[in-house]
C-alpha cells in the first residue's frame, strides 16, 4: 500500500523479497488442516491459509502490475494455480476426492475459502471465460454458507466468526459485485438482511456481546462489515450518528428511522429486548443501554450441536454500565485438543466453565438432543420473565433427572435486579448446584450473599434455597484463554441430596459508596 500512494519504486525490493518468500514456501496449507502431511509433500490442499495467501499475492499482482519483476510475476501465477486454483477446479470437478470440502459446508471455511480462491481468480486469470467458471462455481456452492445460519440470522460461531466469516462472505460480494457489474448480487438473499443485523441485536451495550461459543469475551463486530455491506443494511447501533444521517444516505447506507415522539430515541437504536427465536438466544437491556449505563443481560437456550459448540445451555451473560462482569468465559486458546475428541475435557468447553447447573454430579450431554427450550415469556417495561426447560440438557447421564427448569427475571424498575431461579426434581435423592462464571473479584458476605467486581463495577448476589443448607466456593479454572485470564467459577452447592430443590440467586449492582452484601 505504501508503495501504491507514493509509486516511487522505494519499497519494490521488499516486497519482492517477501513474495519470493511466500512462493518458495513448501506449503500453504496450515499445519493443523495438513495433519497427514499431504500438502507439504506436494499435493496441495485448499484451506484457510491457501486461500487467503493466493488472495494477497493476486491483489499485490494486480496493484503492482509492470513494476514487480517479471519472473515473480510469472511465479505467482504458476503458484496460485498449482496450490488453489487447479485443486479447487478439480473438487468442483469430482477429481480431487474430497480434498476441498468446505465447497459444500455451511461454515465459515466456505465463505473465507471462496473469497480467496474468487478473489485470485478474478485478480489474474486473462481470460472472460475462465474468470466466468469461477464465478458460476461460486455462485452453486457459496449459499451453503448461509445454511449455516439460522433463519432468524444467529451465528452459532459467535460474534469473532461473524467478523471472519461473514466479514469475508462480503469482501467477496463486493469483488463478485464490481466484476460482474452488479449482475451478480450476493447481498440478495433475504437471510443476508438477518445476519447483517445479527451484531445488533446481540449487542447488550454499544459494542458489547456476550462470547457464546468459540469467542473472545473482548471482540467487538468490525465496522467495516457494514461499512461495506450497508447498501443492503444498517450500521451497527453502536456507530450510529444522527448528525450524520446526510452522509449515510450519500453512500447508500439505510439508518433507524426517528421514533415516535413519546419514545427517547436510545428505545429506537436500544430496544429493551431482542430475540433470535430459532436460535434460542435472547438480550434483555437497560432503558439506557444506548449511553451504556445500567444492567443488561443475554441468555442462550438452544442445543448442544452448534458449531464451534460449547455445552452451554442456560449461559448467561451479566453487564453493568458495558461490563460484563458475570460472563461466558469464551473460547480457549486452540489446540489438537479444542477439535478432538477431547474438546469437552476442557472446562471452558464443557458446561461445568459456563453458568449453569451440575446435576447429580453430571455435566450437560453433548449433541443435538441436548437442548433447551423456552417455554414462556413475558415481557414489559418494568420487568422480562422467562421460564427454560433443561431437562433435555442432562437426560443421557442423569436418568433420575425428572424435570429442570430455569426462570429468569429481568427487573428493570423500580431497582434493577436479575433474578436466576433453577428448579430441580429428581426420582430419587441427587446432588444439586449451580455457578456464576467472572473474569472479576469474588468477595465473600455473610448469610448467603457475596458481591464480584470487575473494576468500578460491583455486582451483589443473594442466594436464597428455600431453607436448604448450602455453601458457596470460588475456584479458578485453569485452562488457557486468548485473553491470559482464568475465569472464576463460583458455585453454589446444596450440602445434601435432594429429590426437590429451587436455587436463586438475586443479582443487583451494588452502588458506589454504598457497602459489600
Amino acid at each position: 500500500m505504501a508503495e501504491c500512494i507514493e509509486d516511487k519504486g522505494r519499497f519494490l525490493a521488499s516486497i519482492e523479497a517477501e513474495i519470493a518468500a511466500i512462493l518458495s514456501e513448501r506449503s500453504w496449507t496450515l499445519p493443523a488442516h495438513d495433519k497427514k502431511l499431504e500438502s507439504f509433500n506436494g499435493t496441495p490442499i485448499v484451506d484457510l491459509g491457501a486461500a487467503d495467501r493466493a488472495w494477497i499475492l493476486a491483489t499485490a499482482d494486480y496493484l503492482l502490475g509492470p513494476k514487480m519483476d517479471v519472473e515473480t510475476r510469472e511465479k505467482i501465477r504458476t503458484e496460485i494455480t498449482r496450490r488453489v486454483l487447479q485443486p479447487y477446479k478439480d473438487e468442483i470437478l469430482g477429481k480431487s476426492s474430497g480434498r476441498a470440502i468446505w465447497v459444500r459446508a455451511d461454515t465459515n471455511w466456505n465463505a473465507v475459502c471462496h473469497a480467496g480462491v474468487i478473489g485470485a481468480a478474478l485478480a489474474l486469470l486473462p481470460s472472460p471465460e475462465d474468470r466466468a467458471w469461477y464465478l458460476a462455481a461460486m455462485e452453486i456452492h457459496v449459499p451453503n454458507f448461509l445454511n449455516g445460519f439460522t433463519d432468524d440470522g444467529y451465528c452459532s460461531e459467535g460474534i469473532g466468526y461473524w467478523n471472519y466469516g461473514f466479514g469475508h462472505y462480503v469482501l467477496l460480494a463486493q469483488a463478485v459485485g464490481i466484476a460482474s457489474q452488479w449482475r451478480i448480487k450476493l447481498y440478495s438473499p433475504e437471510i443476508v438482511k438477518n445476519i447483517l443485523s445479527y451484531p445488533n441485536r446481540l449487542e447488550l451495550f454499544p459494542t458489547v456481546c456476550p462470547a457464546f461459543s468459540d469467542c473472545d469475551p473482548s471482540v467487538k463486530p468490525s465496522p467495516w462489515i457494514f461499512q461495506l455491506a450497508g447498501v443492503s443494511g444498517t450500521l451497527p447501533r453502536s456507530l450510529w450518528d444522527p448528525t450524520k444521517a446526510t452522509l449515510y444516505e450519500a453512500i447508500g447506507i439505510a439508518f433507524p428511522e426517528l421514533p415516535p415522539e413519546k419514545l427517547p430515541v436510545n428505545e429506537a437504536l436500544y430496544p429493551l429486548r431482542d430475540t433470535f427465536p430459532i436460535a434460542g438466544v435472547m438480550v434483555f437491556r437497560s432503558a439506557n443501554a444506548a449511553s451504556g449505563m445500567g444492567l443488561s443481560i443475554a441468555i442462550k437456550a438452544g442445543n448442544n450441536n452448534e458449531k464451534h459448540n460449547h455445552n452451554d445451555l442456560g449461559s448467561y451473560v451479566v453487564a453493568q454500565n458495558a461490563k460484563p462482569v458475570l460472563l461466558d468465559p469464551g473460547a480457549e486458546v486452540y489446540t489438537a485438543r479444542t477439535f478432538g475428541p477431547h474438546r469437552y475435557d476442557s472446562k471452558v468447553i464443557n458446561s461445568y466453565g459456563h453458568s449453569v447447573p451440575v446435576v447429580a454430579g453430571k455435566l450437560q450431554d453433548t449433541g443435538a438432543s441436548a437442548r433447551a427450550t423456552i417455554t414462556s415469556m413475558e415481557t414489559s417495561i418494568a420487568e422480562d420473565v422467562i421460564l427454560m426447560d433443561l431437562t433435555q440438557a442432562y437426560a443421557k447421564s442423569v436418568p433420575s433427572l425428572k424435570k429442570l427448569t430455569r426462570q429468569m427475571k429481568f427487573i428493570r424498575s423500580p431497582q434493577p435486579a436479575i433474578e436466576i431461579a433453577d428448579k430441580v426434581e429428581f426420582d430419587s435423592p441427587q446432588q444439586f448446584s449451580t455457578a456464576l462464571m467472572t473474569f472479576g473479584k469474588f468477595e465473600p458476605g455473610s448469610l448467603g450473599t457475596f458481591a464480584i467486581s470487575e473494576g468500578a463495577e460491583v455486582l451483589g448476589v443473594k442466594v436464597d434455597a428455600s431453607g436448604l443448607a448450602f455453601t458457596v466456593k470460588d475456584e479458578v479454572l485453569d485452562e488457557q484463554l486468548p485473553s491470559h485470564q482464568k475465569p472464576l467459577r463460583i458455585g453454589v452447592y446444596l450440602d445434601e441430596p435432594v429429590t426437590q430443590a429451587t436455587i436463586t440467586c438475586r443479582i443487583e449492582p451494588v452502588l458506589p459508596g454504598t457497602p459489600r452484601p
